[in-house]
């Protein structure tokens, strides 16, 4: 019976000690390998807005549709921008006839003046003069004008900036479309990086340039390979914000546990499988290899 209990203590003592091992070895490695679960996959989203404001004529895409740069998103209502280019052209070749009609005026005075030295007063002649300065600069105002009216006829195509997805698209012909108001959002394809929080008594063991490994919530079995671009240089804090009169508000409680903050630090990935779908907001792990 002695001998039994010595052997149950013996084996409960050499397990403890196994797992204790085995917990200072993880902790060990832990340190030396940053590690952390609070992951997530980014990517750079552009805003797409139409620069001129009129109703919406037609549609060119679905909602995570796959695009291109160039390609065409929408188009608004162009009727408004057309009017306005032709008077504007029709201004602009009133400006210059008259700009042509001035410098003549100021020929035929100069070939006056050749003849006869007295016939055009200094007076006539810097009017004329002028008058030519005054129908040039009109006319060159007058290609501004044109120049404007085109562009913005052109904006009543919109087009997308980068290759990527165009998301939460619900437009639809006959909506009124309002300059510089964001209607969906373009993901950058080229964009897809993976951020990971670690804890702030890890970072000063992470470098830019550092190997990482990835692995996805939704791809457990795929990890993915990848480098420390950069870490973030700041984090948002609640106590001290600027409150009244621009005096920092601090909170009369201070926590006894204090939690390490954990920083920002982004992951560029490098050969993502074509089966493996990056997708903004995914779940990640993330190793950083010494």
């Amino acid at each position: 019976m002695n001998l039994k209990k010595v052997f149950a203590w013996g084996l409960t003592l050499a397990v403890a000690a196994v797992a204790v091992w085995l917990g200072c070895d993880a902790y060990r490695r832990h340190l030396s390998a940053p590690w952390t679960r609070d992951g997530q996959v980014q990517a750079d989203v552009v805003l797409v807005a139409p620069r001129v404001s009129g109703p919406v004529l037609h549609v060119a895409v679905v909602d995570n549709q796959a695009v291109k740069a160039g390609d065409l998103l929408f188009t608004l209502d162009p009727s408004t921008y057309q009017a306005a280019l032709r008077e504007a052209e029709a201004a602009l070749d009133v400006a210059r006839a008259r700009e042509a009609e001035q410098a003549a005026v100021t020929d035929r005075l100069n070939a006056l003046e050749r003849i006869e030295r007295q016939a055009v007063t200094a007076e006539n002649r810097q009017k004329a003069q002028a008058a030519l300065a005054g129908a040039r600069a009109a006319r060159q105002q007058a290609e501004a004008e044109v120049e404007t009216a085109r562009l913005r006829l052109g904006f009543t195509e919109v087009r997308a900036s980068v290759d990527g997805y165009v998301t939460n698209v619900s437009l639809q012909p006959g909506a009124q479309a309002v300059a510089d108001t964001p209607l969906f959002a373009l993901i950058d394809a080229a964009s897809f990086r993976v951020t990971g929080f670690f804890r702030e008594t890890l970072i000063r063991r992470i470098a830019v340039g550092s190997r990482a490994e990835v692995t996805l919530m939704a791809y457990p079995d795929r990890p993915l390979s990848g480098v420390v671009e950069s870490l973030d240089w700041g984090i948002s804090r609640s106590n001290g914000t600027p409150g009244e009169d621009l005096l920092p508000d601090v909170q009369p409680t201070f926590d006894w546990i204090r939690l390490a903050q954990r920083v920002p630090v982004n992951i560029r990935l490098s050969d993502v499988p074509d089966d493996v779908i990056l997708r903004v907001g995914l779940t990640a792990s993330v190793q950083v290899r010494p």
